[in-house]
């Protein structure tokens, strides 16, 4: 009987073995490690190649209850009885029965695979004589440093700013590259005559009419000449070009600079002339203007390029500059390059407080605020943008330096620095009672320091003094969230601090109370008739506080105004 295998679509035997296939022991040995099987309980058997003295892997009979469920990139075994092993999803042909099995292959395991064919399993691995174990080797305990405690949860954090000289000096460097120089040749006697005849040779382009405004059609003469002469259209082109460059040489400077900030304005900055500083002015100067480069980096505080400081007279040109400039900042703004509209608010106009404000929208906080501190003067501003821009430290410091000390509470109560805080908080305080404002020191102590007891003993000091009693009243009530214990607070008030001169106002808390206490509102109704009992005599006109008590009853609104009228007509 020859027996063979052949593919099939499941597995019609129990999977009880695994094939690992390579030569070498130490990676049969990982790799069972690694699929989570203790070598010391498995059956493992090495498999011959088909050339003589050499591996192809080897079999690993797994035990009754394991875990493998995906054996990677090895191959589960099926097992046909009691004595045959063969690949997973294979069936043996011809089927052969268990007395057949016991006939051919007597009591000895096989495995039968179509690389290596039909290997007998009689010689089981013994990994102690393939694994050697090392040497132990002393090993050296060095005790480690003391760890760091790193918190659980970040609290706050903050930016390390630099100086504000600092953080000019790099914008200076770093903002913007170097570019060329803008070199045009001044018209020779010869070049003038060349633009002379050009001229008469072309006519101006209309507007919107051509490649652009400065465009030129060649004239009927030219035409002519062309036709005369066989002068082709690229001749033509060329000599359009030449009356151009000629145009754009003859044109004034400042007619150049402003060409060029509408052609291309991040060149044009290059040259651009600062305007009321030495450099141009709107007076008559000792010089004419000859446009040159200025200046070599858009650093905001730069200086102007060597042999650029002479006066000179730019006249009535002086506006044009100023609305160009003006109109190529707004432009830059909306592109977002806040850098260089900066740039034309400090070096060209001179505006320091517009360049910080562009700075301060476009989110560069340490460039608007050391504008403001060196050439502004302006430390609540240059505070503001330090505080915006997570700079804490300096803005701390800064808001010390003018006593906003709530701000300074604000900030350090942000950083989760409680002492700090609780003391510049104590400050604003104390300044708040020194001024008799009592109800701003209880929020103080309230709502930034959980204080809320120190608070309520402030609000009791503004009402006894009679400062603002109405509002201290109020608002110590109003922290009363239990309403039998308002009520136990109230009573205490009407006994001990309730007198002729404060009555009334008393009595205008209670009203807001019982409008706001649905639980208490009975028993402080009844309070109020009761201060209002005995102030009718001396005041009949009280009266009428009945109505905020009992909204609904109309019949006391018109015995109420016959009281009124009675009293008033006995004491006249």
């Amino acid at each position: 009987m020859q027996l063979k295998i052949r593919p099939y679509h499941a597995n019609s035997f129990p999977l009880t073995a695994i094939l690992i296939k390579g030569a070498e022991p130490s990676y049969w040995a990982r790799e069972s490690q690694r699929l989570g099987l203790d070598l010391t309980q498995i059956l493992c058997y090495p498999i011959p190649d088909t050339t003589p003295d050499s591996l192809w892997g080897c079999l690993l009979i797994l035990p009754m209850k394991h875990d493998v469920d995906n054996p990677g990139r090895h191959e589960f075994c099926q097992q046909v009885g009691n004595q045959l092993l063969i690949p997973e999803y294979s069936l043996p042909v011809p089927a052969p029965g268990e007395d057949e099995l016991d006939r051919l292959l007597g009591n000895t395991l096989h495995v039968l695979h179509p690389e290596f064919g039909l290997v007998e399993l009689n010689k089981e691995i013994n990994w102690e004589e393939l694994i050697e174990v090392p040497p132990e080797r002393p090993r050296a305990i060095s005790r480690p440093a003391a760890s760091v405690d790193i918190p659980k949860r970040v609290r706050s954090f903050s930016i390390q700013s630099l100086s504000p000289e600092q953080v000019i000096e790099k914008l200076d460097a770093e903002s913007f590259p170097d570019r060329k120089n803008l070199r045009a040749k001044r018209l020779t006697l010869i070049d003038k005559a060349r633009l002379f005849v050009l001229r008469r040779l072309f006519h101006k382009a209309a507007q919107g009419e051509g490649s652009g405004a400065e465009s030129y059609r060649p004239s009927k003469l030219l035409t002519l000449l062309g036709r005369v002469l066989g002068w082709g259209d690229r001749k033509i082109s060329n000599m359009r070009m030449d009356l151009e460059d000629l145009e754009e040489r003859n044109k004034k400077e400042i007619d150049r600079l402003l060409a060029m900030f509408k052609r291309d304005p991040n060149e044009a900055l290059h040259y651009a002339l600062p305007l009321d500083v030495d450099g141009s002015s709107r007076g008559v100067g000792e010089m004419p203007l000859i446009l040159t480069k200025l200046w070599t980096v858009f650093g905001l505080f730069g200086t102007i390029a060597a042999g650029a400081a002479a006066s000179v007279n730019i006249g009535k040109d002086y506006f044009r500059l100023q609305e160009q400039y003006l109109q190529t900042a707004e432009e830059l703004i909306r592109n977002g390059d806040c850098h260089k509209a900066a740039f034309i608010y400090i070096r060209l106009l001179k505006d320091h407080r517009r360049a910080a404000k562009v700075l301060e929208d476009g989110g560069f906080y340490q460039e608007a605020a050391g504008i403001y501190l060196i050439h502004l003067d302006d430390k609540s501003s240059a505070a503001r943008c330090y505080e915006q821009g997570n700079c804490i430290a300096e803005a701390i410091e800064l808001y010390k330096e003018l006593q906003q000390n709530e701000k300074v509470g604000d900030l350090y109560l942000g950083m989760q620095r409680i002492e700090e805080a609780n003391f510049y908080y104590e400050q604003v305080a104390d300044a708040y009672k020194a001024n008799n404002q009592f109800v701003k020191a209880a929020l103080i102590y309230r709502d930034k320091m959980n204080a809320a007891h120190r608070g309520q003993a402030v609000l009791l000091e503004g009402w006894r003094s009679d400062i603002d009693a109405f509002n201290c009243l109020n608002n110590y009530l109003r922290n009363f969230e239990d309403e039998e214990q308002l009520w136990r607070e109230i009573e205490r008030l009407y006994q001990d601090d309730v007198s002729a001169a404060n009555q009334q106002v008393f009595l205008r808390a209670l009203k807001y109370e019982y409008k706001n206490r649905s639980g208490s509102a009975a028993a402080i109704r009844d309070l109020a008739y009761e201060i209002l009992a005995s102030e009718l005599k001396s005041d009949p006109s009280i009266v009428s506080e009945l109505l905020d008590f009992n909204k609904e009853d109309r019949e006391l609104l018109k015995d109420t105004i016959r009281f009124k009228n009675t009293g008033n007509k006995r004491r006249i």
